[in-house]
């Protein structure tokens, strides 16, 4: 059930405002289907290469709470939607 801005939570949805157009890009690039749990390794990969260091303490309990609310389902639905909405896209313009 959707509760905020039409995604599961808060955190859903930020995670949609800051990866799923980058995600999407990868995927169609690649030509596959994305996964609940490579889009959590996404995300989480791109934490350890900002920080540069494992999360401990304080902040390693705030953002292992943060990622462990996301609905890593719905934004790999949400990725796998914006490829297919690429490439019907894609083809309406060929047909042209």
């Amino acid at each position: 059930m959707a509760d905020y801005n039409g995604w599961a939570n808060k955190e859903t949805w930020t995670v949609r405002n800051w990866f799923v157009d980058d995600m999407a890009e990868q995927a169609q690039d690649n030509n596959e289907r994305v996964t609940a749990d490579y889009c959590e390794e996404y995300v989480s990969e791109y934490l350890e290469n900002s920080v540069g260091k494992v999360f401990q303490g304080f902040i390693g309990d705030i953002v292992n709470s943060f990622m462990g609310t996301v609905d890593w389902r719905e934004i790999a639905d949400a990725v796998n939607e914006d490829v297919e909405g690429e490439d019907e896209e894609g083809e309406d313009e060929d047909a042209e």
